[in-house]
């Protein structure tokens, strides 16, 4: 049961692109393919889940024992960096199409996977730690999908000086609103 909670926790509660705007997504509105919001939401998910896996025992039983935890951010940009190049040449290798050096180059330097090594470090076990990550990167591929959708009919009947990220944000925050009404549920 704490697993389903910190799935359902993750993906509107403790919503990351929502609650802290990390890794907000600024598309363009002329783009009417769904394919770049889903690939970098896949891509997303399968890189913080790897980085988690790796980086939950490195923090808890390399660096805290010895007592250079001080390093653990540096150590978590090396292994999503070292991940996402695993992640694209495996993509590339199997043919998979459209992974492109754009998503390459910004999925690592994503506040969005830096926020999510944070968080690793505050579960108690293991599992609890990757349940949590597949749940905050599910959130964030539903808030991208959200704003695709979205995005397009924002600046439709916006003033001239709400038009484009202010009214993006507006939006957002009625998002999280209405995701905060979910809380009674748990």
């Amino acid at each position: 049961m704490i697993y389903l909670s910190l799935i359902f926790s993750g993906l509107f509660l403790g919503n990351i692109l929502l609650n802290s705007l990390l890794g907000l997504p600024l598309f363009d509105s002329k783009t009417n393919s769904l394919k770049g919001p889903t690939q970098t939401g896949v891509f997303s998910l399968i890189i913080s889940l790897l980085s988690a896996v790796v980086l939950y025992p490195v923090y808890h039983y390399v660096l805290k024992p010895i007592g250079i935890d001080f390093l653990y951010m540096i150590i978590s940009v090396v292994v999503v960096s070292y991940v996402s190049l695993g992640v694209r040449f495996i993509a590339k290798q199997g043919g998979i199409e459209g992974v492109s050096d754009k998503h390459a180059l910004l999925i690592p330097a994503n506040a969005f996977i830096i926020g999510l090594s944070i968080l690793v470090l505050n579960n108690t076990s293991y599992i609890e730690a990757l349940v949590q990550v597949l749940g905050l990167a599910l959130g964030y591929f539903l808030v991208l999908l959200m704003i695709y959708a979205i995005k397009p009919r924002l600046d439709l009947g916006a003033p001239k000086s709400f038009k484009g990220l202010p009214i993006l944000l507006i939006t957002l925050a009625l998002i999280a609103m209405a995701f905060m009404g979910l809380a009674g549920i748990l």
